[in-house]
């Protein structure tokens, strides 16, 4: 797991329960993968995990459409 900072949401990806969902997995399973490095994340300034975009993108072999949040930027 990475122990980089970021600065906001719009970067940071998709939180461990928003990344379950698209994985289709638990979020037990989705921090398990974390913990065994088949899965990288980053903590946010506040301490919660997140999942950049461009990760979930190669987990899921580049198949991932991802809700646009309001004020994103495309």
């Amino acid at each position: 797991m990475k122990r980089d900072r970021i600065r906001t949401t719009e970067n940071a990806g998709c939180s461990i329960q928003q990344s379950a969902t698209l994985l289709g997995l638990d979020t037990f399973t989705v921090h398990s993968l974390i913990q065994r490095r088949k899965l990288s994340a980053d903590v946010m300034l506040w301490g919660e995990l997140a999942i950049r975009r461009d990760e979930l993108q190669r987990v899921l072999g580049g198949r991932a459409t991802f809700p646009r949040i309001s004020g994103e930027e495309i």
